[in-house]
């Protein structure tokens, strides 16, 4: 199932069983600040979820794994099962 940030306010029922999240952290019609308040508020439910994040940015920094663009098929697929194998859980969200 695919969540945007949006998304993941509207969908919390319906979010149980996510185990990672994908997110681009800008640039788009969406903040960025706006992504990590929806995103820091899923995380405070529920902390067992993975996340991966996307951005176009070279500086951009984040305590969560961040997969820079542009980027091929198989470099998502490879960062998204580390994400996965890594087991762990991300248990603070960083301040805005």
């Amino acid at each position: 199932m695919r969540f945007s940030a949006a998304r993941l306010q509207t969908n919390r029922p319906r979010s149980r069983g996510v185990s990672c999240v994908v997110s681009d952290l800008g640039g788009g019609t969406i903040s960025p600040h706006v992504v990590w308040f929806l995103l820091g508020n899923f995380l405070c439910e529920r902390p067992q979820t993975r996340v991966l994040l996307m951005s176009g940015h070279a500086e951009e920094r984040s305590l969560l794994p961040v997969l820079r663009k542009p980027f091929r098929l198989d470099q998502l697929l490879e960062k998204l099962a580390m994400v996965m194998q890594r087991g762990e859980k991300f248990e603070h969200v960083p301040p805005l």
